[in-house]
Parts: structure tokens; sequence; C-alpha cells
């Protein structure tokens, strides 16, 4: 009896030293036994990463789960397993979750932190990252290019993921349409905090690109819903939609310094978000469309006063026969029941149009194509201070009809575009912070009902419009606050992802070597002011 029980024993010693962990998988703790139970997994495995650094690891996470039973690689405790060094992660197969990871303190070896694709031919399908946290996982030469997440293949996720920090050249996430196993994906790109990004100057600075020039002509179908992009500021573009049939739905964009543009592609959804300004940054921007189709209602503007391309609501010129890669003209656009609120000309229309410049463009770069088959209607302006232009037209708007609009206006006289756009007396009800919702919309001014407008049956909040319809995003102000701003509704549920106001530090210098001393000293917010003088500096 005592030899069978010491038998017994000794097998579940072995168990335990080869890291088996009864309830929730296999517990590796080296880059060796990782790739091993990669290696062996099958359906409803649960491959555990120990806490602690995992450095230079460059994990390729291969398997074949069912919807019933798939594979998950996950943190033993979420947030305390932190990817470090050189280090990146590959996806490929069938129902597979990544869970709890955290990235930080190196750099991808490769294109991408995180792909869904081992090569070209092995993509992932079904399969979700989740919970984790990418920050500034920079290369360390800010122009070499990369992306932190690149989706491939169908059916894939990523959501309650903090990402924050990207300071070198790339999109922080892609979904790519290279070959007929990533069309019509359906990838859900749900319930993230998209942090801060600081400018990077000129383009590939994008939070988010769906697509390319090259795939435009594809359907993505991809959603991007409920997220909260702060502060993300890489540049003119926050979301590049650039291939057919997405969904941007139930987002918040507060304080970021670009605009959602439907850049490529066609038949875009902008539905139910929030665009955040300060009244003062006039680089925040809201909605730019290009293309055809898109269908852009009950979104919400407050304090966005950007410019042109950074318009609350900008509507570009495009090329005529365009090629792929320049602006198609706008066409068949709807903009309706969407609320502005003290947002500086908020409607401006031919933006880009370079016609003034046609003696010295080619003619494939003359952007004259105005906007045609575009429909304004049931938006609410309000303006504590009178617009003169709250439509601005770049060139000619001939092609965009506008319906039973309302603006308050501050008595300032306005353009009423054939009484598309009416005067009424509204005053404001403050639901929170940066939420005020006009009221007052004056009974007569019923909506305008075009084609498939029925199919618009709920407002900003979720109420039905079916019985009680008005214009603007919402149909009624008697409405609890949204907390838009809480961030626990985004990101990962273990990191704090409040970003703190740090308290500047201002060093005086008066010479060369005290400047060069505060540069290596000083941290990110910090200002050096320079005292009045000639500072020398020396060749060494």
């Amino acid at each position: 009896m005592n030899k069978l029980f010491s038998l017994l024993l000794v097998v579940v010693l072995c168990f335990s030293c080869n890291g088996k962990v009864e309830d929730s998988g296999t517990l590796v703790s080296t880059n060796k036994e990782l790739y091993e139970a990669i290696k062996n997994v099958k359906a409803g495995d649960n491959i555990v990463l120990a806490n602690g650094v995992w450095e230079n690891v460059e994990i390729k996470f291969v398997g074949e789960g069912t919807e019933n039973a798939p594979i998950t690689l996950k943190a033993e405790t979420p947030g305390q397993v932190f990817i470090e060094g050189v280090s990146n992660l590959e996806i490929a197969g069938n129902y597979l979750v990544v869970e709890g990871l955290f990235f930080r303190n190196g750099y991808t070896p490769t294109r991408n932190v995180i792909a869904f694709r081992t090569s070209e031919e092995k993509v992932a399908n079904y399969s979700r990252v989740t919970n984790c946290v990418i920050l500034d996982y920079n290369q360390k030469q800010r122009d070499k290019d990369d992306l932190w997440i690149q989706l491939f293949g169908k059916h894939n996720k990523v959501d309650h993921c903090y990402i924050a920090g990207k300071t070198n050249g790339g999109p922080t996430l892609r979904v790519d349409l290279k070959g007929n196993q990533s069309i019509r994906n359906y990838h859900q790109i749900v319930n993230n905090h998209f942090g801060p990004r600081p400018r990077k100057g000129g383009a590939r600075g994008e939070s988010i690109q769906l697509g390319s020039s090259f795939t435009s002509m594809s359907p993505s179908n991809t959603t991007i819903a409920n997220n909260l992009f702060e502060e993300c500021n890489g540049e003119v573009e926050v979301i590049s939609s650039k291939t057919n049939f997405n969904e941007i739905r139930n987002n918040v964009f507060y304080k970021s310094e670009g605009s959602v543009v439907t850049r490529h592609g066609n038949y875009a959804v902008i539905d139910g978000n929030y665009f955040i300004g300060d009244g003062v940054n006039k680089n925040y921007g809201g909605i730019r469309l290009v293309n055809t189709g898109h269908w852009v209602i009950n979104n919400y503007f407050y304090n966005i006063i950007g410019e042109n391309f950074r318009s609350p609501l900008a509507v570009m010129n495009g090329i005529p026969k365009s090629p792929l890669n320049r602006y198609n003209q706008v066409t068949d656009v709807v903009v309706a029941y969407n609320t502005y609120v003290n947002c500086k000309s908020p409607w401006q229309f031919g933006v880009g149009t370079n016609i003034a410049q046609s003696d010295v463009l080619p003619k494939s770069e003359i952007r004259s194509a105005r906007p045609i088959r575009t429909v304004v209607a049931n938006n609410v302006i309000y303006n504590t201070e009178g617009d003169l232009l709250p439509v601005v037209e770049h060139d000619k708007a001939d092609g965009v009809l506008f319906k039973s609009n309302i603006i308050n206006n501050s008595d300032v006289e306005f353009k009423d575009y054939n009484g598309g756009l009416q005067n009424a007396k509204l005053e404001l009800k403050k639901v929170s912070e940066n939420i005020s919702i006009p009221v007052g919309v004056p009974g007569e001014v019923t909506p305008y009902v075009g084609f498939e407008f029925n199919t618009i049956t709920k407002d900003l909040a979720g109420n039905s419009r079916l019985n009680q319809n008005k214009i603007g995003a919402f149909v009624n102000a008697d409405m609890p606050d949204p907390n838009i701003l809480d961030k626990s509704k985004y990101g990962a549920s273990w990191y704090s992802n409040e970003i703190a106001v740090k308290e500047a530090n201002i060093f005086t210098v008066a010479n060369a070597e005290e400047l060069q001393a505060k540069i290596n000293e000083a941290q990110k917010g910090d200002i050096i002011a320079l005292n009045a003088g000639v500072i020398k500096f020396l060749n060494r």
C-alpha cells in the first residue's frame, strides 16, 4: 500500500514539474515549455503563461479549436505576464483566444506585434485577442514602421484592450484584405481604449486602418464599436476606412487630432458616435467623406472647431475618373439625424478643391468633381455665438439636398438653402460636462423621410424613432448621463487607463551646457525655457 501511494505521489509530482495545472490548464514558465505546449495543443486546451517577464519570446500560437472548445493562451494572472524585449505574437488556426498579456519595454522583430497569421497561407479565423495591453512598444528607430495589431482571416475579434503610446510610423491597428481568405471578414474591434498617440507628422499615423487603396474595391464588413479614442493625434485620420461595408458605431472620439475618414471604399455606416473637442484646438476633427453610399447618422459633435479636412463634417471634392489611390467623387451619401453644438462652420463641402491650381497641376490631380446625390437632412445645429458661415462651400454644393435642418444661430443671418436650413430659438439641456442637447424644435418642423430613412429606427441613445421621431441625434433630452468617458467601460479590466495630468517642470537655462543637461534630464511634458541672450553651440 505504501509503495502504491509512493508511486502515485511520484506521478503527481512529475505532472507538477511539467507545469500541469488541474483547473486552469498547462502552466508554462519558459520559452521551451511554451513552444512544446503549443506543439501538442488540442481543442479545449488552456496554455497558461506563468507570471513574470517573458523576454525575447516569438510566439507562434497555432491550433485548431472549435466553437464550443476554443484553445486559450492566457496569463496566469491578467496583467502580470509581461512580454518584453524583442518579442511578438502570431496566431493561425481556428477558435483561438489570447488573454491578459502586457506588451511593454520592447519592440517587435517583424512588421507586427500581434498578427492574425503566421504566413500568407496560414491565417486565423474565429479568433480573439482580449483583455491585453500594448504600451509604448516602439521600434528603436522612429522612422522604422510597424503595426501593433494586424488582422487577417475572418470573424476575428480584438476587444477590451488598452493600446497607447505608438510613436513610430504605421497604423496602430490594420485590417488587411489580401487574398480571398480575408475579404468579407466580419472582424470586430470593440470595447477597446485607444489611448494617447503623439503627433507623428505626415501620413501612416492612423489608429485604425481598414484595408488599403489596393483592396478598396473589396468588401470588408468590419465593425468598430464601443471604443474610446483618447488623444489619438498621430495624423489627420484617426480611423481610415479604405474598404467596403464597414460599420463605425457608438464610439467616443475625445480630444483626438483627426477625423473618421472614408478615404477609399464605399457604403460605410457611421452611426451613434460622440466627437468631443474643447472649442480651442482646431486639430480636433469629425467625419470626412470620400466615395459612395455612406450613411452618417445619429452622431453628436461638441466643441469641434476644425476647418477643411478637420471640420465636423467635411465632404470632399473628387477627381474625375480617379485612380484607386486618389479621391473618388462623393455620391449617394446620407447625413441625417446628427447634432452639432458650438461647432464652428460645421458643414463644409467641396473640401480639398484645387481647381484654382489647374494651370500648374496635372489633370489627374485636379479635385473638381463636386458631391452629387447627397442628402443632408434632419440635423440640428446649436451655436451659443452666431456663425456667419454654418455651411462653407469651398466649391458649389449644388449636388446636395438640404431638408428639415434646424439651426439656433443667435440672430446671425445665414444662407437657408431653399428652406432646408431653418432658424429656430432653441435651448440647451445639459446632460453632462460634454453633452448638452438642444431642445425646443418647433412642432411644424417634421423629419424629412428620404429613401430608406425608415431603416433609421433608433437614436444615439438607443431610443426608438418609430413612434416619437424628432430631428437631431436625440429624440428625448430627458436621459441619464451616458458616462461616455467612464474609463471602466473600455480597455483591459486589470489596467488603470486613467491618464494622469502631470504638472510640467520648467527648467531655465542660460548656456549650451545647461541646455544639453536639461534635455537629458527632462521628462515628457516638461518645459525648457531659454534666457534672453545668445547661446553658442560649439562643434565637437
